[in-house]
């Protein structure tokens, strides 16, 4: 079934649904829910957004993401990143410890914080607030593979952006912390194509060229793989140009799908890669 016919397909039962008494907020999730399933990213996060509970709110922030990530042109990148966090801290005001909204929330934050230049990510207080949210969901389970997964990301996109040393002394990020989550995180869920995916943006962020063969296997893994949903599918197809950008050792292209999902911020003179320490980052 084609995603535009699942999508009908769903709409159809959502209405028959509402015929026989199910409760709107269900129609829509459930809308939201199938949608998302079928690759149809626009449509699940209209019905998530409409459907106003922390789990449509949450949807509806990772599908505006995914939207995010899957568009070229820069204004259309940067509405969705914007928008896929101002869904995410609906989703946490209305369920505060939902592990899910957290991490969907983090996760725009940080797609918003690659948006700008670092000394603005910073003065921002994006990156802080990202690893707030991050905390926040191991606090509520520090057994969350997708949460360990979410601290190591935050450390290696630092060390990535800024290197070891300064993104040690400013931020407090560390390569060892982010690879022993890493490993954690794929022992808790081995199968799961965006830890794996992340592993591997990793190790090229924190290890550079020392690290290309580690990760090429890493992502190869992730294109093999059998996918399970439309996310999935996006993250293979993200795997598959990185692995291109490392044949043809084209490093612009690499740094961007390092950085994936961003807008890229505009041109600006005499930008440093760090600033001041923020007391509450």
């Amino acid at each position: 079934m084609k995603p535009s016919q699942a999508v009908r397909s769903l709409s159809l039962a959502a209405a028959l649904a509402l015929c026989l008494g199910t409760p709107a907020g269900a129609s829509t999730l459930a809308a939201a829910q199938a949608a998302w399933s079928a690759g149809d990213f626009a449509a699940a996060a209209t019905a998530g957004e409409a459907n106003g509970t922390e789990e449509g709110l949450t949807l509806a922030s990772q599908a505006a993401l995914a939207l995010a990530g899957s568009a070229s042109d820069p204004a259309t990148i940067r509405t969705e990143i914007d928008r896929a966090v101002t869904l995410g801290r609906a989703a946490v005001a209305a369920a505060p410890a939902s592990i899910m909204a957290r991490l969907s929330l983090a996760a725009a934050l940080g797609a918003a914080a690659r948006s700008l230049h670092m000394m603005e990510a910073q003065d921002s207080g994006l990156i802080g607030e990202a690893r707030r949210q991050v905390d926040a969901a191991l606090a509520l389970d520090p057994q969350s593979a997708l949460a360990l997964t979410a601290r190591a990301t935050w450390h290696a996109q630092i060390i990535g952006r800024v290197g070891a040393v300064m993104a040690m002394a400013t931020y407090g990020a560390s390569q060892p912390v982010a690879f022993e989550d890493l490993a954690r995180a794929v022992a808790l869920a081995p199968d799961n194509l965006l830890i794996r995916f992340e592993f591997a943006r990793a190790i090229l962020n924190m290890r550079g060229g020392s690290g290309v063969d580690d990760a090429r296997q890493t992502l190869q893994g992730v294109v093999d793989a059998t996918p399970g949903d439309a996310v999935d599918r996006l993250l293979q197809a993200k795997a598959t140009a990185l692995l291109d950008a490392i044949a043809r050792d084209d490093g612009d292209a690499r740094e961007r799908l390092l950085k994936w999902p961003f807008a890229e911020p505009p041109p600006r003179e005499n930008t440093l890669a760090g600033g001041p320490a923020r007391s509450d980052d």
